[in-house]
């Protein structure tokens, strides 16, 4: 983003907060127009003479703003700012849940209580197989909650916000059993990070995704 700053042909600059209308004189196709409309975390117009770009950053816009030419200021002032986050990661093969201060992970818990897959064949074996593979699955999500309610109670005040991660069924298994995350929904990022391992090392380079912004030229 610093090489736009310079550029010649910055006309004006929008901030959209979450759910806001897009001003009438920016010409967008439908293609923008639902990336637009599907983002939790509002909008960010760079209209040029030439180029124009749409940024969709990953912290929500707080005020919707114009200005004259291109101003990335309160852009970089939000992503500069040390958001304290909690991400959960969680799949059959287990969980690691951590806080972030920044950049930086402050206290971490990972686990990994092996859950069978699927069993494809019938009979009595099958029933006993997907009892003891909801068995294993139930002492995941327990696991996973403890974590969150346990080793993340001093640590966890004054979230700015929580972010998930994985199996998106196991994510709204662990939301109905684990009261601690019920209590963050308000918190609750709109947007599930693909995680095929849950590990520590995965833990730690999610922070950098959830940094991304997404930028379309148009």
């Amino acid at each position: 983003m610093s090489e736009w700053h310079d550029l010649d042909g910055g006309i004006h600059t929008y901030y959209l907060m979450p759910s806001k209308p897009i001003p009438n004189d920016i010409p967008i196709s439908t293609t923008l127009d639902d990336v637009i409309s599907t983002s939790t975390t509002g909008a960010v117009f760079l209209l040029g003479n030439h180029n124009s770009h749409l940024i969709i950053p990953p912290f929500p816009i707080e005020s919707t703003h114009d200005y004259p030419g291109w101003n990335l200021q309160p852009l970089r002032d939000q992503l500069q700012r040390s958001h304290k986050l909690l991400v959960v990661l969680i799949r059959r093969g287990g969980f690691s849940i951590g806080i972030f201060h920044g950049m930086s992970l402050l206290v971490s818990k990972t686990s990994s209580p092996f859950v069978k897959a699927r069993h494809r064949k019938g009979g009595s074996s099958s029933g006993r197989f997907a009892r003891r593979r909801d068995g294993q699955t139930q002492i995941l999500l327990s696991k996973a909650c403890d974590a969150l309610t346990v080793q993340f109670k001093t640590d966890g005040e004054n979230l700015d916000h929580l972010i998930l991660g994985g199996d998106k069924q196991l994510l709204v298994a662990l939301e109905k059993k684990c009261t601690s995350l019920q209590n963050l929904k308000s918190i609750q990022m709109d947007r599930i990070l693909n995680v095929r391992e849950p590990r520590l090392k995965v833990l730690k380079s999610s922070v950098k995704e959830i940094y991304t912004s997404q930028v379309i030229t148009f």
